[in-house]
């Protein structure tokens, strides 16, 4: 049994009594709202216990994991037990295969090359967009004399050449990403 004293907590009373003298002490609760504290503990109880048990239930069913597609590649990992099941693809031609020790390394290297595939996409997308924009406006406001480049037209220039060097490193970026997917899924299916 727990009892408040001083603001601690005794051994002489049980929970119930704590939660409801917790309660008086926060504005003269009635009992009313005790026996609504008492539901929620028991509640909070019955949630707990479904969390720790359901996820040990569920271990024995198939569950999905992940999945994702870039550049033709693909992988979907799902649990069935305590196992992973993965299957990796190019343009359509699909492979399944269960994780183990020996391929472990290569399905995880496969999967980051596949989502810098995807990551590489839009990094290319965003910086050759705003290279075009910048550079389509720079040449607008330089052909009708409305802005010229010792006025700021020579920032938004520097603007257009550095969105143009990012989208160089990005398209680098993107061509080993693609290297790292096709040899790891080569090396997946032998």
């Amino acid at each position: 049994m727990l009892v408040l004293q001083n603001g601690k907590v005794s051994a002489k009373q049980d929970i119930y009594t704590f939660f409801f003298k917790i309660c008086i002490k926060i504005g003269n609760r009635k009992e009313e709202e005790f026996l609504v504290a008492k539901r929620l503990i028991w509640l909070f109880l019955a949630i707990s216990i479904l969390l720790i048990v359901a996820p040990n239930v569920l271990a024995g069913s198939s569950s999905f994991i992940s999945e994702e597609q870039a550049g033709g590649y693909e992988y979907t990992i799902t649990k069935e037990g305590i196992e992973y099941t993965w299957t990796v693809g190019y343009k359509g031609n699909q492979s399944v295969s269960k994780e183990n020790e020996e391929n472990r390394e290569e399905l995880n290297h496969f999967k980051h090359a596949v989502r810098d595939i995807k990551k590489q996409f839009i990094s290319v997308w965003t910086f050759a967009s705003g290279f075009l924009i910048l550079t389509i406006l720079t040449i607008l406001l330089h052909t009708k004399n409305k802005l010229r480049f010792k006025d700021g037209g020579a920032f938004i220039f520097l603007f257009a050449v550095i969105a143009f060097g990012q989208t160089v490193v990005a398209l680098t970026e993107l061509d080993s990403a693609f290297s790292d997917a096709r040899f790891y899924y080569d090396r997946l299916l032998n």
